[in-house]
Parts: structure tokens; C-alpha cells; sequence
């Protein structure tokens, strides 16, 4: 390159840098080690600048455990079995916990694993003038509110008997939902298989974990299990794009398996030796900052399945992979869409209209979060009095997506300690009440913050 384009070069990296006087590659303060218990590693970084200057980052990846994360008495039933593995990143509702503690109950409510070992992989961060979420870029204002929200579940780990075994691993920069994952496993996992959860993700309806995870246990050919979002579309776009006839059989009573084309994100519960040893694998395609379904699943099991005997056979590849099917229409999971979600106190601090439904007096009565009868909230306009709000039925075929408020306060219909230690009605933190920050530019009104996808 040119060395006049250097000079460049480096005005446009100092202008995309929060402040321009330091690189802020990663951003975690060291005041919140007193929030944390202990170092478990450090990461060394060395940064080598256009400008020929070198600078060097001593990270550490700090944890904070439950009282009973370390317990020496031997598990039983599917704590045996399953490590739950929760991955949190920046999100728009920051510092609110509520989308984490819905995440959190409807896995003790609903899927049975309230006495498993939990795991929440916060993930780092680089700050620059302009957000961009997804990349792992935040702002200075942002990093204030992930901080407050990241210290608020580490004081819930030390204090709250629901959260009893529980670990948040705070990561020290930024890794992305891969690496975060993969830090879970090879360093902190000892069963044999885990569930991986995206924090903007629930369980939504009843399925019994244990039983498919015993079936997993006994099956080695069946190495990551997708819990269904929706029911009816996987085979049906295997046949029509492929021209692959999926067939389902029989894993444990109540449940089958539908053959997957690859391994996919959100809820699924994975072999830990399949993520050690294959999907971490050098030459994986897995890499810092991605995702494995982009990664793994698209680029390297497909690649190979399109070229191998079995898809000239017309035959699903042999990769172990599998969509959970119980014959019940309604999904098992939903996605809140942490994107755009919004809790109601903060919907109400923005000016926006409340949810049309009180899902918190429903779950109290027991009603299902995976309800067939809700229609979703479509954004329709906005004015600058507040946000006008139509509703519009789902496309045939498809599961009616929810609002975010079908689950909140899943704690509270739980019961017991459960409901004690997660979202009770009424109980919202006090660094989660803070105004939410205003809509960035060019971004459509938060009038999606309540939808599952």
C-alpha cells in the first residue's frame, strides 16, 4: 500500500474510535472486579497500529459463581447429563435482566432443568462512536448499560437461591456466539452434553428434556438434538430445494427425530465431545466473531453433504444432526428477538403503547406461553405523540408468533423458588429502571420490542 494512504487510514480508524486518544479495543473496567470471585484466565492481546506503535492488553476472564456451583455432592437425573449454556451479549434492553430471567424460568418451568448446572456467557466488546450489535461494536453510552446489566446478574448469582448454580463467565473481549460457546465447553462443561441457549430465546411450551437427553446418552449417533420453532416447514423446504425426503424415527416415547441438512443456532442440545472434537476442529470454519450455523453448518457440512454420494443418492448426510418432533403444532421455542426487544417498564419509559394482553395474570392462571390464538403486533406507524398499533393475523401455515409479553414473569407462574428468585411481580432491579436511550438514526421505531420470530 501506498504510504500516503496511511495518514488516511488513521483519521478514519480515530473517527470510528469512541475516543480517539485510545484504541478501546476492549472496555471492561476494572472496578467491576469486585463484582467477580475469581481471574479464571487471562487473555494477553497485542495490538499493532498503522503508525507502527504497539500496545499490549492484559484481559482477564472473570467469573462469578452460585453457592452451589462448586458443591461436592454427587448429581442425580438430568443434571447428570445436561450443562445449560446461556450466550448474553449487548442488547437494546440493557441494563434490564428480565429478557435473561424469562430465558432462565421457562427453562426451569417448562423444560424441567431447573436443578442443571448454568452457565451465562457474557461476551466482550469494542467500542466505537456508531453501535453496531451484531458485529460487537457498542458505544460509550451502551457500555454503561451492558456493564450495569452484566454487574446486576452477577449480584444475582451471589445472592439469589435461584441462581444457586448458576456461573456468569464474563468473556474478556470481544468473541462472538461461537467462542463464546466454545469457552463453555472446553473449559467449564463436565457432563456429557449441553443445552445451548441464546439469551433472547425461551422454552415455550412443556418438553421433557431429561427423557430426550437419556435418549441422546444412548444413541452416539445422535449427537445435537433442535428443539422445533416451527413445525411443518423443515421437510418441506428439504424436498422443495434439495429434492431430500426427510423421514422422522422414533428417539424416545412422545418424541421422534426429523434429519437436519446441518447443525442450526438457537435451542438444541449438543454432544460436548461433537463440539470438542468436530465442531471446533481445526479447519471447521468456526472463527472469532461468527456464528456455527454460518460457519460450520453452511460452510462446512453443507459443502461437503452437496458434494458427497448422499446428496446424489438424494439421502440427508450422516452428520448426526436432528429437529425434536413431538406431533404438537405449537413450537417448542420462540425467539423474543433481543434486536428489538423492550421490557413493559421500558416500553412505558419510551412512550410506547402497553402489550393489549396481561400475560403476567394469564401465566398466573396457567396459561401456555405457546398459545396458537395470539395474533403478533405488525408496527404500522408512528407519530410523535407515540406509536399506533395494528394487528394482523399470521400467514396460513405459519405458527402464530407471540407477544414478548405472553412471557413475562414465566417466574411467576413457576412457583416456589423459582418464582421467588426470578421475575416476581413487582421485582425489578434498580439498574433496571433506568430511561431506555433514544432510537439510533435510521433505525425503525421500536415498536417490535414484544415479538417472537
Amino acid at each position: 500500500m501506498p504510504k500516503r494512504n496511511f495518514a488516511t487510514l488513521r483519521r478514519r480508524g480515530q473517527a470510528l474510535m469512541a475516543t480517539p486518544h485510545q484504541p478501546c479495543w476492549d472496555a471492561w473496567d476494572s472496578e467491576d472486579a469486585s463484582y467477580f470471585d475469581a481471574v479464571w484466565r487471562v487473555d494477553f492481546v497485542v495490538h499493532i497500529f498503522t503508525n507502527g506503535r504497539v500496545a499490549c492488553s492484559i484481559l482477564p476472564v472473570s467469573t462469578v459463581d452460585g453457592d452451589e456451583v462448586c458443591s461436592s455432592s454427587s448429581p442425580s437425573g438430568v443434571e447428570q447429563l445436561l450443562t445449560v449454556v446461556v450466550t448474553s451479549s449487548p442488547v437494546q434492553s440493557n441494563p434490564s435482566t428480565r429478557m435473561l430471567l424469562e430465558c432462565l424460568a421457562s427453562l426451569d418451568r417448562n423444560a424441567g432443568l431447573g436443578r442443571c448446572r448454568k452457565l451465562i456467557m457474557c461476551d466482550g466488546f469494542k467500542v466505537r462512536s456508531r453501535s453496531q450489535r451484531k458485529q460487537g461494536v457498542i458505544t460509550d453510552e451502551e457500555v454503561c448499560r451492558y456493564r450495569a446489566f452484566v454487574q446486576e446478574v452477577a449480584r444475582l448469582c451471589r445472592a439469589d437461591a435461584a441462581f444457586a448454580r448458576t456461573r456468569l463467565v464474563r468473556l474478556a473481549r470481544r468473541q462472538g456466539s461461537a467462542f463464546a460457546i466454545r469457552e463453555a465447553v472446553e473449559a467449564h462443561v463436565r457432563t456429557p452434553f449441553v443445552i445451548v441457549v441464546p439469551h433472547d430465546c425461551i422454552v415455550a411450551r412443556p418438553v421433557k428434556l431429561e427423557a430426550v437427553a437419556a435418549a441422546m446418552h444412548a444413541s452416539p449417533t445422535v449427537r445435537y438434538v433442535k428443539l422445533a420453532s416451527r413445525t411443518t416447514t423443515y421437510a418441506q423446504t428439504a424436498l422443495s430445494q434439495y429434492g431430500v425426503r426427510l423421514r422422522p424415527t422414533g428417539l424416545c416415547e412422545g418424541y421422534a427425530l426429523l434429519p437436519m441438512l446441518r447443525y442450526m443456532d438457537n435451542v438444541s442440545i449438543v454432544s460436548a465431545p461433537f463440539l470438542r472434537d468436530t465442531v471446533f476442529a481445526t479447519g471447521s470454519g468456526v472463527r472469532r466473531g461468527t456464528f456455527i450455523e454460518d460457519t460450520f453448518g453452511k460452510q462446512t457440512q453443507m459443502k461437503a453433504w452437496l458434494q458427497s454420494a448422499a446428496f446424489a443418492a438424494k439421502q440427508p448426510p450422516p452428520n448426526g444432526c436432528f429437529l425434536l418432533l413431538d406431533g404438537v403444532a405449537e413450537p417448542m421455542m420462540r425467539h423474543l428477538d433481543g434486536k428489538v426487544y423492550l421490557d413493559p417498564e421500558q416500553r412505558a419509559a419510551a412512550g410506547l403503547r402497553p402489550y393489549p394482553h396481561d400475560w403476567t395474570a394469564a401465566l398466573r392462571q396457567g396459561e401456555d406461553t405457546a398459545r396458537n390464538d395470539v395474533e403478533p403486533l405488525r408496527a404500522a406507524a408512528a407519530t410523535e405523540e407515540g406509536a399506533l398499533l395494528t394487528q394482523l393475523a399470521p400467514e396460513e401455515g405459519d405458527a402464530a408468533p407471540v407477544n414478548a409479553g405472553a412471557t413475562v414473569s414465566l417466574a411467576a407462574a413457576a412457583g416456589g423458588a423459582v418464582a421467588s428468585g426470578l421475575i416476581a411481580a413487582g421485582r425489578v432491579g434498580a439498574s433496571q429502571t433506568s430511561a431506555v436511550p433514544p432510537r439510533p438514526r435510521g433505525n425503525p421505531p421500536l415498536l417490535l420490542g414484544g415479538m417472537f420470530s
